[in-house]
Protein backbone atom coordinates (compact mmCIF):
# COMPACT_ATOMS: atom_id res chain seq x y z
CA UNK A 1 0.00 0.00 0.00
CA UNK A 2 1.42 3.09 -1.28
CA UNK A 3 1.67 6.33 1.45
CA UNK A 4 0.63 9.74 0.30
CA UNK A 5 3.27 12.19 0.17
CA UNK A 6 4.41 14.17 3.46
CA UNK A 7 3.02 17.40 1.85
CA UNK A 8 -0.24 16.27 0.77
CA UNK A 9 -1.17 14.24 4.37
CA UNK A 10 -0.15 17.60 6.25
CA UNK A 11 -2.98 19.71 3.89
CA UNK A 12 -5.44 17.23 4.47
CA UNK A 13 -4.93 16.78 8.15
CA UNK A 14 -5.10 20.66 8.34
CA UNK A 15 -8.52 20.97 6.19
CA UNK A 16 -10.00 18.55 8.69
CA UNK A 17 -8.80 20.46 11.50
CA UNK A 18 -10.44 23.46 9.89
CA UNK A 19 -13.96 21.41 9.28
CA UNK A 20 -13.93 19.90 12.51
CA UNK A 21 -13.33 23.27 14.12
CA UNK A 22 -16.32 25.19 12.08
CA UNK A 23 -18.79 22.33 12.73
CA UNK A 24 -17.90 22.29 16.11
CA UNK A 25 -18.23 26.03 16.82
CA UNK A 26 -21.28 25.54 14.79
CA UNK A 27 -23.03 23.09 17.15
CA UNK A 28 -21.80 25.06 20.15
CA UNK A 29 -23.28 28.33 18.92
CA UNK A 30 -26.61 26.41 17.89
CA UNK A 31 -26.77 25.11 21.30
CA UNK A 32 -26.62 28.55 23.44
CA UNK A 33 -28.54 30.63 20.62
CA UNK A 34 -31.07 31.66 23.42
CA UNK A 35 -28.95 33.27 25.81
CA UNK A 36 -27.57 35.96 23.47
CA UNK A 37 -28.17 37.19 19.69
CA UNK A 38 -24.06 36.93 19.44
CA UNK A 39 -24.53 32.92 19.21
CA UNK A 40 -26.89 33.61 16.09
CA UNK A 41 -24.10 35.57 14.90
CA UNK A 42 -21.87 32.98 15.86
CA UNK A 43 -23.98 30.10 14.22
CA UNK A 44 -23.63 32.21 11.15
CA UNK A 45 -19.96 32.89 10.75
CA UNK A 46 -19.92 29.03 11.49
CA UNK A 47 -22.19 28.15 8.91
CA UNK A 48 -20.37 30.03 6.44
CA UNK A 49 -16.69 28.54 7.57
CA UNK A 50 -18.32 25.04 7.46
CA UNK A 51 -19.43 25.78 3.89
CA UNK A 52 -15.62 26.92 2.81
CA UNK A 53 -14.66 23.56 4.34
CA UNK A 54 -17.41 22.13 2.31
CA UNK A 55 -15.96 23.60 -0.75
CA UNK A 56 -11.98 22.75 -0.44
CA UNK A 57 -13.18 19.14 0.67
CA UNK A 58 -15.16 18.64 -2.70
CA UNK A 59 -18.32 18.51 -1.31
CA UNK A 60 -19.97 20.89 -3.31
CA UNK A 61 -23.94 19.96 -1.80
CA UNK A 62 -22.21 20.64 1.60
CA UNK A 63 -20.95 23.94 0.96
CA UNK A 64 -23.91 25.54 -0.76
CA UNK A 65 -26.36 24.00 2.06
CA UNK A 66 -24.00 25.42 4.90
CA UNK A 67 -23.93 29.02 2.98
CA UNK A 68 -27.73 28.83 2.51
CA UNK A 69 -27.58 28.43 6.08
CA UNK A 70 -25.64 31.16 7.19
CA UNK A 71 -28.18 33.73 5.34
CA UNK A 72 -30.93 32.42 7.26
CA UNK A 73 -29.01 32.72 10.23
CA UNK A 74 -27.15 36.20 9.16
CA UNK A 75 -31.31 37.16 8.86
CA UNK A 76 -32.63 35.69 12.41
CA UNK A 77 -29.76 37.96 14.03
CA UNK A 78 -30.80 40.76 12.43
CA UNK A 79 -34.33 40.25 13.62
CA UNK A 80 -33.64 39.07 16.78
CA UNK A 81 -30.80 42.44 17.34
CA UNK A 82 -34.10 44.32 16.35
CA UNK A 83 -36.36 42.82 18.66
CA UNK A 84 -34.30 43.04 21.38
CA UNK A 85 -33.19 46.85 20.86
CA UNK A 86 -37.13 47.40 20.97
CA UNK A 87 -37.57 45.39 24.28
CA UNK A 88 -34.34 47.92 25.70
CA UNK A 89 -36.38 50.97 24.35
CA UNK A 90 -39.55 49.90 25.61
CA UNK A 91 -38.04 49.21 29.29
CA UNK A 92 -36.39 52.61 29.06
CA UNK A 93 -39.65 54.56 28.47
CA UNK A 94 -40.94 52.27 31.58
CA UNK A 95 -38.09 53.34 33.43
CA UNK A 96 -38.63 57.19 32.82
CA UNK A 97 -42.20 56.97 33.18
CA UNK A 98 -41.91 55.59 36.34
CA UNK A 99 -38.94 58.17 36.87
CA UNK A 100 -41.89 60.77 36.40
CA UNK A 101 -44.64 59.69 38.26
CA UNK A 102 -42.66 57.72 41.68
CA UNK A 103 -41.67 59.73 44.90
CA UNK A 104 -38.87 57.31 45.24
CA UNK A 105 -35.94 59.51 44.69
CA UNK A 106 -37.21 62.62 46.97
CA UNK A 107 -36.17 63.65 50.65
CA UNK A 108 -38.73 63.59 53.09
CA UNK A 109 -38.54 67.88 53.19
CA UNK A 110 -39.41 67.83 49.47
CA UNK A 111 -43.49 68.70 49.97
CA UNK A 112 -43.10 71.42 47.47
CA UNK A 113 -41.28 69.26 44.56
CA UNK A 114 -44.09 66.72 44.98
CA UNK A 115 -46.39 69.03 44.97
CA UNK A 116 -44.97 70.68 42.03
CA UNK A 117 -44.78 67.29 39.85
CA UNK A 118 -47.98 66.47 40.72
CA UNK A 119 -49.87 69.92 39.47
CA UNK A 120 -47.15 68.96 36.18
CA UNK A 121 -48.50 65.70 35.85
CA UNK A 122 -52.21 66.64 36.38
CA UNK A 123 -52.55 64.28 38.92
CA UNK A 124 -53.83 67.03 41.69
CA UNK A 125 -56.25 70.02 40.51
CA UNK A 126 -54.44 73.42 41.20
CA UNK A 127 -56.23 75.08 44.29
CA UNK A 128 -56.13 78.84 43.88
CA UNK A 129 -53.52 79.89 46.19
CA UNK A 130 -51.56 77.91 43.87
CA UNK A 131 -51.65 80.02 40.65
CA UNK A 132 -51.80 83.29 42.72
CA UNK A 133 -55.24 84.37 42.24
CA UNK A 134 -57.78 85.21 45.03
Amino acid sequence: MRRAPARYARRVDRLTLFGLVAVTSMLVCYAFEGRSTWFILGFAVSCALGSAYGFLQGAWPFGVVEAIWSFVALGRWGRERARVAEGIAIERRRDVRHARTSDEGLAAGDEPLRRQRALLLGVIAARPEDNGSS
